[in-house]
């Protein structure tokens, strides 16, 4: 789970257990692990656990990295790619724009259609090695400009995890 995930003991036994038995039963199978984000600066959990969005993902990119790591495993880097993003991007009320949460709504956390398409263009990137800021296309909600932000931090995400795995 997301609110997990930045802590590297919720990912044993049973994530060791999953490896295990895909393993055994599809021995071919490429085993691929997301790499969740951090949450908007106003998810109330955050103030709960006593650090900051930027703590949370320092952290979660930690865990993920040594699970990953440890079973061999490939990692699509959604959170790399929702930071950086963010960099991009900054929000002006930190959550406004940002592709996480619903800054009418009390999501605060989960993918918004903004950040859905982010993950689509690193999956594509990740997955099928596809160069994504080759892709002109934007979703009719989106403008092409940052429509095009995304397939790049997607893409920076994708080839930074590539670069770190030689």
């Amino acid at each position: 789970a997301s609110h997990e995930s930045w802590k590297p003991a919720s990912y044993h036994p049973f994530g060791d257990r999953l490896v295990e038995k895909i393993r055994e039963l599809a021995p071919q199978a490429r085993i691929v692990v997301q790499q969740t984000w951090s949450y908007t600066p106003y998810d109330a959990r955050l103030k709960k656990w006593g650090f900051d969005q930027n703590e949370m993902y320092r952290r979660l990119r930690e865990a993920y990295a040594a699970f990953a790591a440890q079973h061999g495993l490939s990692l699509i880097p959604m959170g790399d790619a929702v930071q950086l993003f963010r960099a991009a991007r900054p929000s002006p009320d930190g959550i406004t724009g940002d592709p996480c949460g619903n800054p009418t709504g009390r999501d605060k956390f989960h993918l918004n259609r903004n950040g859905e398409y982010l993950q689509a263009c690193t999956w594509l990137a990740a997955l099928f090695e596809v160069d994504v800021t080759k892709m002109t296309y934007a979703p009719s909600y989106m403008s092409a400009e940052e429509a095009a932000c995304m397939r790049r931090c997607a893409q920076k995400a994708v080839e930074n995890g590539r670069v770190a795995r030689k």
